[in-house]
């Protein structure tokens, strides 16, 4: 009888175990150990749903030159500049995954920060900030120390890292993330057509859904941010 209790008591706590990697594999990258886009996207709606959600900002984030890293240096290389910046993302922007397989089930949409993984070299963040300078700064830190990151591998090395970025602060006026999701895109890829290495912010209350070119949308308000860690605002 007692070996029996035995027993069952390790088969529920392996039982336990398997449900909990489960939740991992469905929810988290296997590369990056971040967040899988869908369930990326499902949080954020709930923390955009709060109310008076004012200190909320999306951004997209992308390595700068990633196809030349895997080109001249190989995929290996390029896969552990996806962990790197990861790794500096969680740190920087204050991600907790530490218990990755309970973090959904206790996501608290008021406080917590998300990360994902889109694919390839490209994430999305939702995090939350006092301001948009405060949020700036934040980025400027991050692209400083994903600068000081250096990668060797098999005799190569792999430094002076640099990302572009695309925020958008949300301001309680659209009601679906994805929105947000496709406008901190457009920023993103505005940064990389100016040479990348850079961050633009936008509130989104700036952008109106009847204006459709880029430039129309940002003219009333943007931020830079410089590698020197200087702020621009334009108008």
């Amino acid at each position: 009888m007692q070996r029996e209790r035995i027993a069952s008591f390790l088969l529920f706590n392996k039982y336990k175990e398997n449900q909990r990697e489960l939740r991992v594999q469905a929810n988290f990258d296997h590369l990056s150990g971040v967040m899988l886009r869908s369930t990326f996207m499902d949080l954020s709606q709930k923390a955009i749903e709060q109310p008076k959600c004012t200190d909320l900002f999306i951004g997209l984030v992308d390595i700068d030159y990633f196809k030349q890293i895997n080109d001249n240096y190989g995929h290996r290389m390029g896969d552990l500049a996806i962990q790197r910046l990861s790794q500096c993302l969680e740190k920087e922007l204050k991600v907790d995954y530490r218990d990755r397989a309970d973090f959904v089930e206790k996501f608290d949409p008021a406080k917590d920060n998300v990360l994902a993984r889109l694919g390839g070299d490209e994430f999305v963040f939702a995090c939350h900030c006092p301001s948009e300078a405060a949020c700036l700064e934040k980025m400027r830190d991050l692209q400083a120390a994903f600068a000081k990151e250096k990668i060797a591998l098999d005799g190569q090395r792999l430094s002076q890292l640099r990302f572009s970025c695309g925020v958008i602060h949300y301001l309680n006026n659209l009601p679906n993330v994805d929105q947000l999701y496709q406008r901190a895109d457009q920023l993103m890829y505005e940064v990389k057509k100016q040479g990348g290495g850079n961050v633009l912010l936008a509130r989104s209350c700036f952008f109106p859904e009847k204006r459709l070119t880029l430039d129309k949308k940002l003219v009333y308000f943007k931020y830079r941010l410089s590698l020197a860690g200087k702020v621009l605002s334009a108008a």
